[in-house]
């Protein structure tokens, strides 16, 4: 006796894949759009510390999106960083970034200077620098424009790691819009 799952309208279908291999071709092809989403589109950050100012608390996973500011590319032959597109940042604007020390944190701050304007580096006004073209002044530290990651979009969701563990999601905290 012939199954009948095998006969629809009396044509004879074949079976998608057999031996699981449609579970790995699902499984590939999801592991690649995630991938080009992180790559390209957006990528989640976690705020270790409180920022009042931009109105982030400890714990706040930051959505931040990679296409704004044009798409940040490795370049394996040269060794660093290069951007397809635009880079047209202004004055007050939020940005995530990778921080200069090459530890691998990233960090948001909004942009001070921009190219040719003078940052000063201490309270009392005593010492300055200009910022060269390419670069950008985040509070007291010189940036260049290919370790600018994005624009921080939106809070997704945030933890409170000093609660118990049924208590820890802040409930409103979801998806609050960054400005």
């Amino acid at each position: 006796m012939v199954p009948v799952k095998r006969y629809v309208n009396g044509i004879r279908r074949r079976p998608l894949l057999k031996g699981g291999w449609h579970i790995a071709l699902i499984s590939l092809c999801a592991i690649v759009l995630i991938l080009f989403v992180r790559t390209f589109l957006f990528i989640q950050v976690e705020v270790p510390v409180s920022r009042p100012d931009l109105g982030l608390v400890a714990g706040d996973r930051i959505v931040v999106n990679r296409m704004s500011y044009g798409v940040r590319w490795y370049d394996l032959l040269w060794q660093h960083y290069s951007r397809w597109g635009n880079c047209d940042l202004s004055r007050g604007d939020l940005v995530a970034y990778d921080y200069p020390d090459n530890s691998g944190r990233i960090s948001i701050d909004r942009i001070k200077a921009l190219p040719g304007d003078t940052l000063w580096l201490d309270d009392q006004k005593e010492s300055y620098t200009i910022v060269p073209n390419g670069s950008y002044g985040l509070g007291q530290i010189v940036l260049p424009e290919t370790q600018i990651m994005g624009r921080p979009v939106c809070v997704s969701y945030s933890i409170d790691i000093t609660q118990p563990l049924t208590k820890k999601m802040r409930r409103n905290r979801l998806f609050v819009e960054i400005r």
